[in-house]
């Protein structure tokens, strides 16, 4: 899997798939240096839909109302490889040593 990486044409959403030109901030693990294993706590829209008393929410997939889900600097951030949690601005190669 490539580096997680965030661009300013997505408005700082992960996208690995994006021109090398367009790449803004790439993530890798402070604890271990993985950069496959990486989760980060996003932000996505649901509808929700009531079953009775019950309500429960689906999610719209990746094609939200605005085309994509969001992570701030500010967001969890966790990696698999050695189960290091964070805010996703410890895990930017960009932050200030």
């Amino acid at each position: 899997m490539d580096d997680l990486t965030r661009s300013s044409e997505t408005g700082g959403v992960a996208d690995t798939k994006a021109p090398a030109e367009s790449v803004r901030t790439a993530y890798r693990c402070p604890e271990c240096g993985s950069t496959d294993r990486l989760a980060v706590a996003v932000v996505a829209w649901a509808d929700l839909e009531q079953d009775g008393e019950d309500w429960e929410t689906v999610l719209l997939g990746a094609n939200g109302p605005d085309g994509d889900t969001e992570f701030t600097d500010e967001s969890a951030a966790y990696c698999a490889g050695c189960g290091h949690y964070g805010k996703v601005r410890q895990f930017s190669t960009d932050r200030a040593k």
